[in-house]
């Protein structure tokens, strides 16, 4: 009665935390999905259920699609950019001209009738240091643009690959689970059997029973 009495105390305990747990659950789940975080469902079904492992490289790929790797893949398109654009004040200006001129009429010999004359002139600007500076600044914003997407994605990638592995894990403890309750359940029965005919005593049969309960 006592031992009985010792369980019962701690089967309280254990539904008072579970309880706590289930609502902070539900207000993941509802921030998640955008309902309000004191929303409320009925938990139908049971855990009865067909453990299917999914793929975990379409896993991986739909992680990639997360929008804070969209918006650091944008800037890193932005970035590569500025670069370009920053880099093209080192081209010259070209300047085009062009010239036609026709002569008639003159006695000298030495003139030409038609004159034709076309020009294409290249001007560098290699004395202002600021397009330098700013070229090497956006090669380096370029730099660090990239690094931080890669390094984003291979944290994404970490934590879907240890996710994935923590499944794998619990579906195989799940599996063992199963079996276990179906021991627990014959060594219950067999106690409880033996208890009413007499051949057993009532500890082995609450031990029996704490034994079928942890297992469930």
């Amino acid at each position: 009665m006592l031992q009985a009495s010792v369980r019962l105390e701690q089967a309280r305990f254990n539904v008072i935390q579970s309880e706590g747990d289930f609502k902070k659950a539900l207000s993941d789940l509802n921030s998640l999905i955008g309902k309000p975080l004191d929303n409320q469902y009925d938990i139908l079904g049971s855990l009865d259920l067909n453990v299917i492992i999914p793929d975990r490289d379409q896993i991986s790929l739909a992680a990639l699609q997360r929008p804070d790797i969209k918006q650091l893949e944008d800037s890193l398109k932005i970035a590569e950019h500025t670069k370009s654009l920053t880099a093209s004040a080192l081209f010259p200006t070209l300047t085009a001209q062009a010239s036609y001129i026709k002569t008639g009429g003159g006695t000298n010999s030495s003139t030409f009738p038609e004159e034709k004359i076309a020009s294409v002139t290249a001007t560098w600007n290699i004395f202002e240091l600021e397009k330098f500076f700013n070229i090497k600044s956006s090669r380096l914003e370029n730099d660090i643009a990239f690094e931080n997407l890669s390094d984003l994605k291979r944290q994404v990638l970490l934590e879907v690959f240890k996710t994935y592995e923590d499944f794998v894990t619990a579906s195989n403890k799940l599996k063992v689970a199963y079996q276990q309750v179906k021991q627990a359940e014959q060594n219950y029965e067999q106690a409880f059997g033996e208890y009413k005919v007499g051949k057993g005593d009532i500890l082995s049969l609450v031990q029996a029973e704490s034994l079928l309960s942890n297992a469930r």
